[in-house]
This record gives C-alpha cells, sequence and structure tokens, in this order.
C-alpha cells in the first residue's frame, strides 16, 4: 500500500489545471476576438499561432488521461514517467513556437505571447518537479 502513483500523477494534475487556467484565459479571449470581429464565416482568418497555442493548451489534458488510463501498480514505472514527460515537453514546445509563428502575424498577438510565456512555465516548472521526483522520491 503505496502512494506511488502519486509521484507523477500529483505533478501531471497540477500541470493540468495550471495549463487550463494559466493557458486558457488568454487563448479563450483571443478566440472570443476573432469571432466577434469577423461578421461571417469567410472572413474568419484562423491565426496560425492561435491554433498552435490552442494544441498547446490540449496535450496536458491529454497527457493526464492517458497517465489516469495506466494500471495503478504500474504509476511508478517508465512508462509513466514517459507518458508525464511527453505530454509536458510537447506542451513546453508547442508553447514556445507560437510566439516564433506569431512574428508573421498581427492577430491577438499579445494574447498569443501572453499564454505562450505563461504555458512555457507551467510546463518547465512542471517538467523539473517531474525528474526531481523520478530521481529521490522526496516531493
Amino acid at each position: 500500500m503505496g502512494f506511488d502513483g502519486f509521484y507523477f500523477g500529483i505533478p501531471m494534475l497540477l500541470v493540468t489545471l495550471g495549463t487550463l487556467v494559466a493557458g486558457g484565459i488568454p487563448v479563450l479571449f483571443a478566440w472570443c476576438r476573432i469571432v466577434g470581429q469577423s461578421r461571417t464565416v469567410s472572413e474568419r482568418v484562423l491565426p496560425k499561432a492561435l491554433c498552435v497555442l490552442t494544441a498547446s493548451i490540449c496535450v496536458d489534458p491529454l497527457g493526464f488521461c492517458a497517465f489516469a488510463f495506466i494500471p495503478y501498480d504500474e504509476k511508478d514505472s517508465f512508462a509513466a514517467f514517459l507518458v508525464c514527460s511527453t505530454a509536458m515537453t510537447i506542451g513546453f514546445l508547442l508553447s514556445l513556437a507560437a510566439p516564433i509563428i506569431s512574428r508573421e502575424q498581427n492577430v491577438e498577438r499579445y494574447a498569443v505571447f501572453l499564454g505562450s510565456i505563461a504555458l512555457a512555465v507551467v510546463n518547465l516548472l512542471g517538467l523539473v518537479w517531474l525528474f526531481i521526483t523520478k530521481n529521490n522520491h522526496s516531493l
């Protein structure tokens, strides 16, 4: 009887919640502005940077769902660590790619920049926490 699964589950849960709050608010605001500014569907231009940032927000909850389906006795295994670290790394890389792509576009650039910085910080802190708990299980 132990809390072996919590070594990866708690960082993944907190990163998922942090991603949804810190990145979801600017992205939701930007999508609302894009939908509100255009009158017809044909006038809407989907900004690539905002789509990348939205994908970055969706990666962490998908990683948490994948982690939730791992059997309990294997939650402290290398596979669980790989699922968590892969989801956080992909989210981190996508959040870094969004401001680079937004240099070409002016639509909602500030929201993309703010959301991507918040997501990069959340994912980086989650990765550091995950690697610390992987090595000595003390947090």
